[in-house]
């Protein structure tokens, strides 16, 4: 039996990591750019906000950082963003990865596409393998 496959984005993760931080920073280096005057015109509520959607922005960036595709003998798993697509064989048409793609598609039955957005361009030779 051979091991499964499992395919993960790690340029996009990287650099899902590295914009964090400089969001974080950024915020955080803004805020007390800002003069004291200009600070105490903030509510607490408008200062969450603020945060919070600091937050959500790194929650996209890692929801599709952390997407993966598992090929095995029973089929395809694929982890894109929030949702987890099972799919067996006998489903997929074919996996298409042409040289302009962004990332690695699998052509289903129904003549539809499901984004492998594990197998990233970016990765290079990587996701080439």
């Amino acid at each position: 039996m051979t091991a499964p496959l499992v395919a993960r984005p790690r340029i996009l993760l990287i650099n899902s990591i590295g914009w964090s931080g400089v969001l974080i920073v950024a915020s955080i280096f803004g805020w007390y750019a800002l003069p004291d005057s200009i600070r105490v015109l903030f509510t607490p509520i408008q200062i969450w906000t603020l945060i919070f959607f600091v937050f959500v922005m790194i929650f996209i960036m890692f929801t599709m950082a952390l997407s993966w595709v598992r090929a095995d003998a029973d089929g395809l798993k694929v982890r894109n963003g929030l949702r987890t697509h099972r799919l067996g064989w006998d489903a997929v048409r074919g996996i298409r990865y042409r040289t302009g793609d962004p990332w690695a598609f699998a052509e289903l039955d129904d003549d539809e596409r499901l984004m492998l957005l594990g197998i990233m361009r970016v990765d290079g030779p990587r996701a080439d393998d």
